[in-house]
């Protein structure tokens, strides 16, 4: 089937011949440009004048004569639009940045659909009072009340001098840029171009639609739709939805709806691999058989740009070339984790005793640095330091003159926090500079974060805000997750790997769509957008339903020309299940049982792919050795055990060096201090009732009271957020409404268990093991010991959710399953529960999942299928568990990186 860009090149040649400088068409994106450019010299055999060729945002811009403004220029310029407006009364710098992405998404959809600024936020002023309450409470309103009903009458003050003062700069939002161009080409007299294509395009804004008015109403007009009768023509069918519109209010036009979907023949397959991970070494197992010819014609689209990473990490050379055209959070590339590694040991510096040595690991483990002069040094005088924290002097004296100047840059006691940190990550940057096997891909994000430096240190210096250090590190990794980096190759050869909506106007012969999954196609989250739901629907703002539509079409459209199709799948990640997406049963039963289309279905169980860096080994020194005897007498845990199971130089870093400190760059509640303090809430309910029978009206609590616990512990453990706001507040709302829910559950539970008796809260358990010939002490924590007709429980708060088939201890083979940790951890309570009480012969040992408290009446540990852990069991689970610690004392067998293990902060970036 002819592709729909060669049939755009054939019928613009038709039309034009080669002279086509008066002519303007414009394309759903930069790929589709770049391949028209290829279809029309493909077509013409000779040389021609080539189109002036644009996306919405590039014509707007060229109509409107604005600039798209970045997002840190926008959110800075609106900072200063607040402060100059009320200067007196307006958000710091951290809560602009913190609500800007929101308010500018907002803002600029208003404007692109063309709303009347000044009805809009009178309207949102008056539906807020209305709504929350005037006819609620009636009287007065509050003075927070009040404040709420004036943010969107300053909003509109706000809206409209930020649009004049990004105007004025030459900038505006796509929203403005589009308002602008369309009021611009009504009052215009004359148009750059003879003639303007519209091609390819799907839904459009107001503003779009009145731009193709003002073409066609003078008569330069010609467009030409991208769909397939097989949606299109069905008026029920949603991905069609946008273009009938389309094609009722501009004609059917220049190159007729094709029907491969239903007649072209092709071969789907439906591919389900155990993880989103695994997704990527099936891709690259499957392009491997391919010959280089027929991957030319084939793309990998990633609906989920997180995996853009993975995937080129196992792209093997055998594969190359291949065309990269698609972007990436920066802080979800390895440059995050240096920024982190830097700000984490200059915060956590002390005068006179100087960094935290694990901080200096984390720091010279990094990729970017690790194979440098510097790092190399530093890494063999940490690995034999047995004080938790160095001085400067002492690293400087393990370096050579100009290496101790750079280090003395990077991290040189801080003078003035807020100032001084940019000047230390430049340092960094020329450090990793240094590297002599730096990769281009590192090279570009040292680029790009320099870049994002500069211009904060630029913003900054505009307003009138003084930072500290916490709070500017704050702003910076808001920022890094904003700012993101464009890959790009050679578009025209090679393998394509592309994100979802550069599959827009483009065909190829042969394509793998990853992330099939229910929450991902399409995507789960809502989205953002201060204006209420029925203000939105009122005034005609894309509503959630529309962005459904429009993804249902790129989805249908990306394979209407394609003869190869393999859509991947997966079951999740960790906690979380994953459903195939809705697409693929729609497909199923509008295609797969057609003549044309062969549907299969298979189950893809990767191979392990070669890892692209050296693997990091330490090696069990005396002195490492001297850490592993320190950390055995001191005992081992259940949460030890696991940390090894599941990395063992993870392990290293972690339970050897010191404990993985919080991150002070995150404004967000850590997971271990919010699980601490919901620990300590059910310690307070049932305390109480020790050595009784819990009744059940005592774990109905009021919300007020359970969230007045939570957030005295947090303060209590010197959380150091405000927990009245944001996202913090948001934690510790849903940790109380969990809490109450479980807690009801709970209640209800006791009503069919009349008789049992609390032994103990937080029970400490002590216990040990003998390893060929020492003795290492065991240690552990019960959240709750109940006893039950006769028969001990133990009961595991968890506060998220748990998977009860990674409840069997064993394996059907005998062996102890190591990636089951909450199996593990049971059985361990329950082997130091049996230790502890000579006169008892079994336990059961229980998880109970915050999140899903109805899931505990199936988690129970399993022993062969018994829920019941008994004495005979603990000898299995002890052969077990000395055969790991046999490990970790060997001295042969050095700390390295777990290749299964997904999460790790100090192994891989």
């Amino acid at each position: 089937m002819v592709p729909f860009l060669k049939l755009l090149a054939d019928r613009l040649l038709d039309r034009h011949g080669t002279e086509l400088r008066d002519v303007a068409v414009v394309l759903p994106s930069r790929r589709a440009a770049t391949w028209l450019r290829r279809r029309l010299a493909e077509a013409a055999k000779a040389p021609l004048w080539s189109p002036d060729i644009h996306t919405f945002p590039t014509l707007t811009q060229r109509l409107s004569g604005l600039a798209p403004a970045d997002p840190l220029t926008g959110a800075f310029i609106l900072h200063q639009v607040q402060c100059e407006l009320f200067p007196d009364d307006h958000w710091s710098i951290e809560d602009t940045l913190n609500i800007a992405p929101t308010l500018l998404s907002d803002m600029s959809e208003v404007d692109a659909q063309l709303i009347d600024l000044k009805q809009l936020y009178r309207d949102l002023a008056a539906f807020s009072e209305i709504e929350d309450w005037s006819y609620r409470l009636g009287g007065e309103l509050s003075l927070g009340q009040e404040r709420h009903r004036q943010f969107w009458k300053r909003q509109g003050l706000i809206h409209e001098h930020f649009n004049r003062m990004l105007a004025a700069r030459g900038m505006g939002t796509q929203g403005a840029m589009e308002r602008d161009a369309a009021q611009r080409t009504r009052s215009a007299g004359i148009l750059p171009w003879k003639e303007v294509w519209v091609a390819g395009v799907n839904a459009l804004t107001v503003a779009q639609k009145q731009l193709l008015d003002h073409f066609r109403a003078r008569g330069a007009l010609r467009v030409a739709w991208d769909g397939d009768v097989n949606y299109v023509g069905h008026s029920e069918h949603e991905a069609g939805e946008a273009l009938r519109e389309l094609i009722t209010r501009y004609g059917p036009g220049e190159i007729p709806l094709c029907n491969g979907l239903l007649d072209m023949e092709r071969t789907v397959e439906e591919v389900h691999v155990p993880n989103a991970t695994s997704q990527v070494h099936a891709v690259v197992e499957q392009l491997l058989r391919l010959p280089a010819e027929e991957r030319e014609r084939t793309a990998v689209v990633l609906p989920e740009e997180h995996l853009l990473v993975p995937l080129l990490a196992a792209m093997p050379d055998e594969l190359r070339p291949f065309n990269v055209t698609m972007g990436i959070r920066l802080q979800g590339l390895p440059i995050g984790a240096l920024a982190s590694a830097l700000f984490n040991a200059l915060l956590n510096h002390e005068e006179g005793r100087g960094y935290r040595v694990q901080d200096l690991q984390e720091l010279v483990a990094h990729p970017f640095v690790r194979t440098s002069a510097i790092s190399t040094s530093l890494q063999s005088l940490l690995h034999d330091l047995r004080s938790p924290r160095v001085r400067m002097r002492e690293l400087c004296d393990a370096l050579g003159q100009d290496d101790a100047m750079t280090l003395e840059r990077t991290l040189a006691t801080l003078v003035t926090p807020g100032t001084d940190l940019p000047q230390r990550a430049l340092a960094l940057i020329h450090w990793a500079l240094t590297t002599p096997d730096l990769s281009d891909l590192g090279r570009e994000q040292l680029h790009a974060w320099s870049i994002m430096l500069q211009l904060l240190e630029r913003h900054l210096r505009e307003i009138p805000d003084a930072l500290d250090g916490r709070t500017w590190i704050a702003l910076h990794d808001r920022l890094l997750r904003q700012e993101r980096l464009d890959l790009e190759g050679e578009p025209l050869r090679g393998l394509q790997i592309m994100g979802f909506l550069e599959t827009r106007a483009l065909d190829h012969d042969r394509l793998f769509m990853l992330s099939c999954n229910e929450g991902s196609l399409p995507p789960a989250r809502a989205d953002r957008s201060f204006i209420p739901f029925d203000i939105r629907r009122v005034m005609g703002l894309p509503l959630p339903v529309h962005s459904d539509k429009v993804n249902a079409y790129h989805f249908h459209r990306a394979m209407q020309r394609t003869r190869h199709v393999a859509l991947l799948h997966h079951d999740g990640s960790g906690d979380d299940t994953a459903e195939p997406s809705r697409y693929l049963a729609q497909w199923q039963l509008e295609l797969g049982t057609t003549r044309s289309t062969q549907w299969r279905k298979s189950t893809c169980l990767p191979q392990d792919m070669a890892r692209a860096f050296p693997m990091l080994a330490v090696q069990k020194t005396p002195s490492v050795l001297r850490l592993l005897e320190d950390r055995l007498d001191k005992g081992l845990s259940a949460s030890t055990i696991n940390s090894y199971l599941a990395c063992p130089l993870e392990f290293f870093h972690t339970q050897l060096w010191a404990r993985t400190p919080k991150d002070p760059i995150d404004t967000r509640i850590p997971q271990d201090a919010l699980g601490s303090a919901v620990h300590a809430v059910y310690e307070v309910v049932y305390r109480p009732y020790k050595g009784m029978s819990v009744p059940p009206q005592a774990l109905l609590m009021d919300r007020q009271e359970i969230q007045s616990m939570l957030v005295d512990k947090l303060l209590a453990d010197g959380i150091g957020l405000e927990l009245d706001r944001g996202e913090p507040l948001l934690q510790v709302e849903m940790a109380t409404a969990a809490i109450l829910r479980n807690l009801k559950h709970e209640g209800k539970a006791l009503e069919h268990h009349v008789g049992d008796v609390l032994i103990d809260v937080e029970m400490s358990l002590q216990g040990g093991i003998d390893v060929d010939g020492r003795h290492i002490p065991l240690i552990g924590t019960a959240d709750r010991v109940i006893a039950r007709q006769g028969r001990i429980h133990i009961y595991d708060l968890k506060t998220g959710s748990v998977d009860p088939k990674k409840l069997d201890l064993f394996g059907t083979d005998g062996s102890l399953n190591r990636d089951h940790p909450m199996a593990i951890q049971l059985a361990f309570y329950a082997y130091l529960m049996l230790q502890h009480m000579s006169s008892i012969e079994e336990v059961r040992a229980v998880v109970v999942p915050l999140r899903k408290p109805s899931v505990a009446l199936q988690s129970f540990l399993r022993v062969y299928g018994s829920d019941v852990f008994t004495r005979e069991h603990t000898v299995l689970f002890a052969d077990e568990l000395r055969n790991v610690i046999r490990e970790i004392l060997s001295h042969d067998r050095p700390f390295t990186h777990n290749a299964d293990a997904l999460y790790c902060r100090t192994c891989i970036a």
